[in-house]
């Protein structure tokens, strides 16, 4: 008797729930596929001229081959490189660092990471750009890049 009165119940809510999704289904449909902008936000769209889209565009896909150039130098020496090698090389990038100018070349010290292999893979890729011997533009000085311990 009690599970004929459970399997009642439970009936009753199903068909509620049923009657609920069929309903809200409805509703689903009456929503439009798609909204305008500026119907969501109320204000002004300010769109860029199409020359300083062009410009952004080529500054965005610059840093992504700049970012794939040192994921390149990272690769050998990290082994999740292909699942989180640019969320590494980004939160080097966002990291602090020390500036120092000695000796003709131009240091720059980057802070260390949130764990020691992600730094010691850094360090690696700050030894392979420096032995490309590049100058800061615009001067005579050496770029000398490395992680503090």
């Amino acid at each position: 008797m009690r599970i004929l009165n459970l399997n009642k119940e439970l009936s009753g809510r199903i068909q509620k729930l049923e009657k609920k999704i069929e309903s809200l289904k409805k509703k689903r449909k009456q929503i439009p596929e798609r909204i305008a902008v500026k119907d969501v936000s109320g204000e002004e769209i300010v769109r860029l001229s199409r020359g300083k889209k062009h410009i952004v565009n080529c500054i965005k896909m610059v840093a992504y081959q700049a970012e794939s150039d040192l994921l390149a130098l990272v690769r050998p020496h990290y082994a999740r490189a292909d699942q989180e090698g640019r969320t590494l090389i980004s939160s080097a990038l966002q990291s602090s660092a020390d500036i120092d100018v000695k000796d003709g070349e131009l240091h720059v010290t980057l802070a260390a990471l949130s764990s020691e292999h992600r730094s010691k893979a850094i360090a690696s890729m700050c030894e392979e750009l420096n032995l490309m011997d590049v100058n800061f533009p615009g001067t005579e000085l050496k770029l000398r890049f490395g992680v503090s311990k």
